[in-house]
């Protein structure tokens, strides 16, 4: 179990910032940030977050296009071998972003699309599990994949970003047992998303799955080999993200009671036996 990727752009301005699109097929790899697959109208702005690039005001260049795919952290290749490849296993896993939106940023979402917050993609960029928000409407939907249709499940009346306030936006996961003989996926998975450490959604037993073995000619199932934030709409300055292979680790909140404020009374019988712990005493008065 271990940490796939984190990212909060201490390393500071690199190539991928300096072009509106990047592309590490053919602008080559990014010494400070080589995991950095793909990114549209992006830069790190003068609080050190990725933001849309303000230089980029044509037609279609705002943030509702902006984004990045990150792409190859793992130390797999698709049959197992460690060392080579970039993929992962993720059988079960935790993507977690956070985001300032801008009073910009959210204007230029409003017009209902459904826009990603977090994706974990295929190697063609298509996200198999999928966090969207749709601010026209006030919902979050959660998109997973499983035996049968894909799953789009509409969560209404969550919590909503503010402009200038952290959005945390956190996703686990496990895939449902798979049957490698008989290509089928067991309803003994799950997924969860929260909304600023507030639990908005879960399925349990599920068939989820990240990908069949055979897909992409692999020999292992559930590889997977990067993430998208945006592309289909930034919701603003992304702070950091990170992506692991295990659950997520959730704090709760501390448990307020009724009792805080109130004395609580014990009376002492000495006549008869008291239970202190689990012994029994026989109590008695001094002579």
């Amino acid at each position: 179990m271990a940490m796939i990727y984190e990212e909060d752009w201490a390393a500071g301005t690199s190539l991928f910032d300096t072009m509106y699109r990047y592309d590490l097929d053919d602008d080559g790899p990014d010494s400070l940030y080589p995991y950095m697959f793909s990114a549209e109208g992006v830069y790190l702005n003068g609080d050190g977050y990725l933001d849309k690039n303000p230089a980029y005001t044509g037609p279609f260049e705002d943030y509702q296009s902006a984004g990045i795919w990150v792409k190859g952290m793992g130390s797999l290749d698709t049959d197992g071998v460690i060392g080579v490849g970039g993929f992962w296993n993720a059988d079960k896993g935790c993507i977690e972003v956070t985001y300032i939106p801008t009073t910009t940023s959210l204007g230029e979402h409003s017009g209902g699309n459904y826009d990603p917050l977090l994706a974990l993609v295929d190697p063609l960029g298509l996200g198999v599990l999928r966090v969207d928000i749709d601010l026209g409407a006030d919902e979050i939907i959660v998109h997973y994949q499983c035996e049968g249709p894909d799953v789009d499940a509409t969560i209404p009346d969550v919590t909503m970003p503010v402009a200038g306030e952290p959005y945390v936006v956190r996703m686990e996961w496990q895939c449902g047992t798979m049957d490698l003989v008989e290509e089928v996926t067991a309803a003994d998975g799950f997924i969860r998303v929260w909304i600023n450490d507030i639990l908005i959604y879960e399925a349990v037993d599920v068939t989820l799955f990240v990908r069949y073995p055979n897909t992409y000619m692999d020999s292992l199932p559930n590889l997977a080999d990067g993430a998208t934030f945006g592309y289909a709409g930034l919701l603003g300055p992304l702070v950091d993200f990170h992506i692991e292979d295990t659950l997520c680790v959730v704090v709760e909140d501390d448990v307020e009671t009724d009792l805080e404020d109130e004395e609580l009374e014990f009376e002492f019988d000495a006549s008869e036996k008291q239970t202190i712990g689990l012994i029994w005493v026989d109590a008695f008065l001094p002579d």
